[in-house]
């Protein structure tokens, strides 16, 4: 499990794990210092965009909206861990 970095103290205060159920609405404590983090909202999105080609091309295509569905879970969760950034949030 990669361990990630705190925007304000620069040091491991997050696991990939806790950051893949963090979402724009919410935030975290860093464990080293305290201080809120989370994720911005308009490149968490992004991260969602997989899903909604995979449900418009099972409608185009005609195959099975469970498949395209399981696949575009996986390539959002690698993008959103890869891609999304850990951002300052609040006090």
């Amino acid at each position: 499990m990669a361990k990630l970095t705190c925007p304000y103290c620069n040091e491991i205060g997050l696991s990939s794990f806790r950051k893949s159920w963090l979402g724009p609405a919410f935030s975290v404590k860093c464990k080293k210092c305290g201080k809120k983090i989370g994720v911005p909202y308009a490149k968490a999105l992004i991260a969602c965009v997989p899903m909604f080609v995979a449900i418009i091309l099972s409608s185009i295509l005609k195959f099975n909206l469970y498949f395209g569905l399981l696949i575009a879970f996986f390539i959002s969760g690698i993008i959103y861990l890869r891609w999304v950034p850990i951002v300052k949030k609040g006090k």
